[in-house]
């Protein structure tokens, strides 16, 4: 049986989520169920896109987590000449 359009929307939601870094918990679930039922509602014609539009947006307001800073780099010298 073939997924529906909400179906693969939601999926490609999920792992766009997860992909992007984000843990999954309920809160990150009901974001991806939101933006489902937005362009549902609005009939959008590519639910697909309204949904990965809707989620890109709401996601650029999340930190990333980046690692912290690395130790400073020492410079050394082989003493081949004039350091």
């Amino acid at each position: 049986m073939e997924l529906t359009h909400s179906e693969k929307a939601l999926r490609r939601g999920l792992a766009y989520q997860y992909w992007s870094g984000l843990p999954r918990t309920p809160d990150t679930e009901i974001r991806a169920l939101e933006s489902l039922l937005r362009a549902l509602k609005g009939g959008e014609p590519d639910v697909l896109g309204a949904v990965m539009a809707d989620l890109r947006a709401t996601a650029a307001g999340a930190s990333p987590s980046v690692p912290g800073p690395t130790p400073a780099i020492r410079r050394g010298s082989l003493h081949y000449g004039d350091y």
